[in-house]
């Protein structure tokens, strides 16, 4: 990761403090025993994907290496991404200090984790499974070999 991407992802995660200092903390789905924090950032392609927590949500964030203004008419709107594993319905978001991102939700709220490190050790679960692809099926892989001769044992003509 390059000392921009860095900065760029310490910029998200500050926003998120400040938005958790702001405008969350009061609220009835904040979990006051977690955190901002961002893991397992990586380049894919033309963005930084991985994980969001806070003490009211944890998201994959898809990041654009280049911030991107943000474009109203697609605040909301999903945005479909190939991860590894396949691909993953995205919806755009953003904001004036960031920028525009795109985030897939994993938990909300987040009253399920105790603890910061219960938090990230689901986080960096769910992304190691996005972002590995799915295993081969040997057998189904053959030429001319359908699902349904696989299960009725027929061999490919």
């Amino acid at each position: 990761m390059t000392p921009a991407d860095a900065a760029r992802i310490d910029t998200l995660v500050a926003r998120f403090v400040e938005i958790g200092e702001t405008a969350m903390r009061d609220l009835p789905l904040y979990n006051e025993a977690l955190v901002v924090e961002a893991l397992g950032f990586r380049r894919y392609g033309d963005d930084l994907i991985g994980v969001v927590i806070t003490p009211w949500f944890m998201n994959v964030i898809a990041l654009p290496v280049a911030a991107e203004p943000m474009e109203m008419n697609r605040m909301g709107k999903k945005a479909e991404i190939v991860l590894p594993s396949g691909p993953q319905r995205f919806k755009w978001g953003g904001d004036e200090a960031v920028g525009a991102f795109k985030s897939l939700s994993l938990f909300s709220p987040m009253f399920g984790f105790d603890s910061q490190d219960a938090a990230r050790a689901a986080a960096e679960a769910r992304l190691k499974a996005l972002m590995t692809p799915p295993p081969e099926d040997a057998d189904a892989g053959k030429a001319g070999m359908s699902r349904r001769d696989l299960f009725r044992g027929r061999a490919p003509e």
